[in-house]
Parts: structure tokens; sequence; C-alpha cells
């Protein structure tokens, strides 16, 4: 007998196949991230069903909603790739950040962010000052 999450993701897949006839979704992006999310999903072991399927269901919503901006910033124009590798590691990243969060100080997030913003301007605005 299957497993419950894996008629899941099967119903999940075919849904999201259906979804992407509709003129205004991006079919590719979608796939990507349905594909990306489907293999986080699998390899979530140590959860129970239901935070599978709601960690699948988080991870298409980020992969598919990041892909155009991801995409637009590094220049690769396949969305299905750009969706695929979001879905699977933006969910996992935000995890992470959340137990940093949760860990320090406000002054500590406030310096940390305030320098990586700082680094993220002075790389992108050398590359806009040039063209």
């Amino acid at each position: 007998m299957a497993e419950p999450t894996t008629s899941t993701t099967v119903a999940i897949t075919a849904s999201a196949g259906l979804v992407s006839l509709l003129p205004f979704v991006n079919g590719d992006a979608l796939f990507g991230a349905v594909i990306g999310a489907a293999f986080l999903a699998y390899t979530q072991v140590s959860l129970n069903y239901g935070k599978r399927i709601c960690s699948l269901m988080l991870s298409i919503a980020l992969g598919y909603a990041l892909a155009p901006e991801v995409s637009n910033r590094t220049g690769i124009n396949s969305h299905t790739v750009i969706a695929c590798f979001t879905s699977m590691f933006a969910l996992p990243l935000l995890v992470k950040i959340m137990q940093w969060v949760n860990k320090s100080t406000l002054n500590e997030i406030f310096q940390t962010t305030s320098k990586f913003f700082n680094a993220l301007s002075n790389t992108f605005g050398k590359e806009s000052n040039k063209k």
C-alpha cells in the first residue's frame, strides 16, 4: 500500500498540471516548483504526514513566487530550473533564519542585516553605475 504522502503528492502534481493550463499561470515555474517541493517533502522523513503536506504546499508557493525574481537577478532564463531549486532551498533557508532570529538579540539582528544590505547595495550599486 502506498504512503499517504505519495498519493497526496500525486494528487497535488496532477492538480498543478491542470492549473498550469490556465493562461495567467507560468506552467514552467509551477512544474519546477512542484518537482522541487516534492523532492523536499520526500526527503523529510522525520516529519509526520500533515507537516510534510504543509511543507510541500509552502515550498510550492515559495518556489513559484520567487522564481521570476531569482531569474531576473541571476540571468538564468529557465523558470523550471529556478523554481525547482528555489522551492528546494527557500523553506530550509527560512527555517534557519527563523531559528537564528529566535536566538539573537534585536541589536544583533539590526547589525547583521544592516551589514548584509550595505554589502548588497555596494555590490549592485557598482553594477548599475557601470551601465
